[in-house]
């Protein structure tokens, strides 16, 4: 059979091998390309562009845009990118989108940006479908839509784009879309954290942590964190670095807290040079240094660290490792003042409130306490109302001081319930009402406000805004008698001498509410030694919630450590401030840990130092073993070994093993520290620069849970 030309003319083709060149010049470009022969790969790929092959176009304009084996002109590579694209090719349109974006190559225009980016996308392009959901997120081009981004970054996500998967996480955690789903949140960072997203890691790392999607693990968290920061995220470094510092989900080790802490601050993470810069000061971790603790601070304050910035304030206004210099103090205070989102305002509020490193100022410091009482600080709240019902600083309004009082008195705060009774009685600021008066003044008085107990028995003796009834204002005298009060006490004489049966009956009913809270009390102690966290705290929320001061000590400790319930720091707070405010040592104990680790309230390690002092003084071996740490480490008071060993010698006494282990270890170490022992001069601690190897059996830091034991009540701090 007789072949036709164009039938001779394909066969030539196949013969030579002409027909499939183009393909193989293509792939004899990649392969060129994939050894960095860039010049090579441009010249198999020109003539294939000039053709009008699509994939030719787009790497040629790769090689364009990057410059590698010809001159970087970003204009050619739009025009290459744009005619690939335009033929439909995904990937040129995605990187079309990007120069339009950047304005690389094209004038900028995010709106044409968006364009291709959707092109792109709807071809299944996962880089283009996050990059769509980022500008859908934004808003970047496109009219905003949080609903249709969440659906473009699953897209991306679905097809492992981990990027994506943490975008998609943050926005489920942030409550978009169909609202906060902690968990599903955490999932989505688990699937980027599995493909190596670093930013995932330290996501995941922070739910474990702070038991949000996830069951609190503090090892898990601290495994996750390790992960990142050993493939270099400077987070992950200074989160590892308080791990060490503050013995969360690893033993306690100042050395590596400053290796990390040096790792990351010099990435530039202001928070990591502060806290580099306290262990210089201190002489934790590191040979104590105060040149190198200003160079630090003063890097950080730079980069806007609040609390640096005043660190700065203070040591300029002493002489402290620099020369004194009242113009550079008040530069910095300045610069601290100024900074709103970097410095607390509660911090800025009492500066100008007591005059602490700057003039005394009651408008500013109504100014900040305001700031920090609208971002929801009780404390703040309550120094605010009391500014407004006095007129300090501010005009005196009485409806906006009880507002305010209101506020504070909903967290919890026993004088602003009870400032609140006094205004309701009196009519100030809100419409008179005896009964909602006698409702706070009780609110306050179980929050052992000894004024508003006082107030109490006096209006229950005398009928005055409620029943008489003698029986109560023989309880609520009790009560406020506990922490010794004239009045309280002859309130009681005249109850007992003018109604002696009364008094018979109530001594017989506290008697019996006594053997129950105190059985209700035991058996939930049974149950936490025998692991029945969810027992335990079934057993003590009823008893707290009556206003039993070691039940709300223990409600704390199940909150703070996540025991039979959720994880929650500001729960716990709430019970160890109404446990402390009775001066239960346990909950003082409690609030100490939570200023020291910055758990549930901004970290304090005075505040810290003051509740370990109140629990110590009552005999609690916990205590006792957290003030000798924080003498050992340098930790809100000044680093002492000797000091360090008395505090662990009083709780070893009391049987506390971990501060058995603690003393000898500080003994050791410091000669001078153990008994009888003269006090040599101090020695330097190991450079961080070359830290020692983390110890294979580092002394345990955390002493085992101690029971709540009944003691003599003292007053809590600024309680009236």
């Amino acid at each position: 059979m007789r072949r036709t030309a164009p039938a001779r003319i394909l066969a030539l083709l196949l013969a030579t091998g002409l027909l499939f060149a183009g393909c193989a010049s293509y792939e004899s470009g990649l392969a060129a390309y994939g050894r960095g022969d860039y010049k090579t790969a441009l010249e198999q790929w020109q003539p294939l562009a000039e053709d009008g092959r699509a994939d030719a176009r787009h790497q040629l304009g790769r090689l364009y845009e990057t410059g590698q084996g010809t001159s970087k002109d970003e204009a050619q590579a739009a025009t290459l990118y744009r005619q690939a694209a335009e033929q439909g090719l995904a990937d040129a349109q995605r990187d079309l989108a990007r120069l339009y974006a950047a304005g690389r190559g094209v004038a900028k225009d995010v709106g044409e940006a968006a364009k291709w980016t959707r092109m792109a996308a709807a071809q299944g392009n996962a880089e283009a479908q996050r990059d769509l959901g980022h500008a859908l997120e934004h808003g970047e081009g496109v009219a905003k839509d949080e609903a249709e981004a969440m659906s473009w970054y699953r897209k991306a996500a679905i097809q492992a784009d981990a990027a994506a998967a943490v975008a998609l996480a943050a926005m489920i955690e942030a409550g978009k879309g169909d609202g906060a789903d902690p968990a599903e949140a955490a999932s989505w960072y688990r699937k980027a954290a599995d493909r190596g997203d670093t930013a995932a890691m330290v996501r995941l790392a922070r739910a474990f942590e702070k038991g949000v999607g996830a069951k609190p693990d503090p090892a898990e968290a601290l495994s996750w964190y390790r992960q990142a920061a050993e493939l270099g995220d400077a987070e992950a470094q200074e989160r590892l670095g308080d791990a060490y510092r503050k013995g969360i989900g690893v033993e306690r080790n100042d050395i590596l807290a400053a290796r990390w802490y040096l790792t990351a601050a010099q990435k530039g993470r202001p928070r990591a040079q502060f806290s580099l810069a306290e262990m210089y000061g201190q002489g934790a971790g590191v040979a104590k240094d105060t040149a190198q603790a200003v160079k630090w601070y003063q890097w950080a304050a730079e980069k806007g660290h609040g609390m640096a910035q005043l660190k700065l304030v203070d040591l300029y206004s002493r002489g402290d490792g620099v020369a004194k210099d009242e113009a550079a103090a008040e530069k910095w205070l300045k610069m601290a003042a100024a900074n709103e989102t970097a410095l607390p305002p509660l911090e800025l509020a009492r500066m100008y409130d007591r005059g602490r490193g700057v003039a005394k100022d009651d408008a500013k410091a109504a100014k900040w306490y305001r700031v920090a009482a609208e971002r929801g600080d009780a404390e703040a709240q309550l120094q605010l109302a009391q500014f407004l019902a006095k007129g300090r600083g501010v005009e005196a309004d009485q409806a906006e001081a009880a507002k305010w009082f209101a506020n504070a008195a909903d967290q919890g705060i026993a004088e602003a319930q009870f400032e609140l009774g006094r205004m309701y009685e009196e009519g100030r600021g809100v419409a008179k009402d005896e009964k909602k008066a006698v409702e706070w003044l009780i609110k306050a008085g179980d929050n052992n406000h000894q004024d508003a107990q006082i107030l109490l028995g006096f209006y229950y003796e005398k009928g005055r805004g409620v029943e008489q009834d003698f029986g109560k204002a023989l309880a609520w005298y009790r009560k406020a008698n506990r922490e010794k009060n004239d009045f309280a006490a002859k309130g009681i004489a005249r109850i007992e001498r003018d109604h002696p049966e009364i008094a018979q009956q109530i001594l017989e009913e506290e008697a019996r509410q006594q053997a129950r809270r105190d059985l209700a009390l035991r058996l939930g102690l049974e149950a936490l030694s025998r692991g029945d966290h969810k027992a335990a705290f079934e057993q003590w929320k009823p008893l707290a919630e009556e206003g039993d001061g070691r039940a709300q000590a223990q409600l704390g400790r199940l909150y703070a450590e996540g025991l039979g319930v959720a994880k929650d720091a500001g729960a716990a707070l709430n019970w160890f401030r109404k446990g402390a405010a009775q001066g239960e040592a346990v909950a003082e104990d409690g609030l100490g840990q939570l200023y020291m680790k910055g758990e549930g309230v901004g970290e304090d390690a005075d505040e810290a130092i003051r509740w370990f002092r109140r629990a110590a003084a009552q005999g609690l071996s916990r205590a006792e073993f957290h003030l000798g740490s924080a003498y050992e480490r340098g930790d809100g008071v000044p680093k002492d070994p000797v000091e360090a060993a008395k505090w662990y010698r009083r709780a070893a006494e009391q049987g506390l093993q971990a501060a058995t282990e603690s003393l000898a270890r500080v003994e050791s170490e410091h000669p001078e520290a153990r008994a009888g022992a003269s006090k040599p001069e101090p020695t330097d601690a190991p450079s961080v620069e070359t830290p020692a190897a983390e110890p294979e059996s580092p002394a345990k830091e955390t002493p085992p849970a101690e029971p709540a034991t009944k003691s003599k009540a003292a007053p809590a701090p600024g309680k009236k």
